[in-house]
């Protein structure tokens, strides 16, 4: 399910929670239940903030269409959020949430994967798993 390109109404305020990216983050992964990867053969990762076809990762679904810049592929999560004002004081969750997809979207499982991860996550950062049990994709 590609992403619309509006940020929600949450996280388009000026100031967010770790408890809210997080839910922002993984909700709208489990409702994509895809990674966000295009086609590479280079064995460097193949991840991307944003697809042609509209996938989001775990960070890309937090940029809104005005923030976004074809420039940030291939940056660290701490470098792209560096400038957005809502999400940079929350770098270490958001790159432990890239690394979660990035993971996972090296499994062939990935919904089960992402969810192993970013309840590990969410343990990591003492936030609340929101989200019941996950099915398979």
């Amino acid at each position: 399910m590609p992403f619309d390109g509006s940020v929600s109404a949450l996280l388009a305020k000026t100031e967010t929670t770790a408890q809210m990216i997080f839910d922002e983050s993984v909700g709208f992964i489990l409702r994509q239940r895809r990674p966000s990867v295009v086609a590479s053969l280079s064995p460097e990762t193949n991840c991307r903030y944003r697809t042609p076809s509209g996938l989001r990762c775990a960070v890309g679904a937090l940029i809104g269409d005005d923030e976004y810049r074809p420039a940030m592929e291939g940056q660290t999560a701490r470098m792209v959020v560096a400038g957005i004002p809502r999400l940079k004081f929350h770098a270490d969750l958001l790159r432990d949430l890239q690394r979660a997809h990035d993971g996972a979207a090296e499994d062939v499982d990935f919904l089960p994967s992402f969810t192993r991860y970013a309840m590990a996550v969410a343990y990591r950062h003492g936030l609340t798993w929101n989200f019941g049990r996950v099915a398979p994709a």
